[in-house]
């Protein structure tokens, strides 16, 4: 009995400090979505070069601008301000 009521007592004060381990850090996030932002418009920047370069087959237009919608709806899922 006295095993029992010990691991309760470890178990209750384990998630206690498990709760107050995890604190957000605003600026840390702010720096995240802040690179995030910055390597998709990149990305985007990017594919606009080789889509306008010219020498480029026909698959491999369509899968540029597949990619490139999909790194144009993240942008605006994330990084336009609402």
């Amino acid at each position: 009995m006295k095993v029992i009521a010990l691991s309760l007592a470890l178990l209750t004060l384990g998630t206690a400090q498990a709760e107050q381990y995890y604190q957000a850090d605003p600026a840390k996030l702010a720096k995240l979505e802040a690179e995030r932002c910055a390597k998709l418009q990149k990305e985007d920047q990017l594919i606009t070069r080789r889509l306008g370069g010219g020498n480029n087959k026909s698959y491999d237009i369509a899968k540029m601008q597949s990619r490139q919608q999909v790194v144009q709806a993240d942008y605006g899922k994330y990084c336009l301000k609402k």
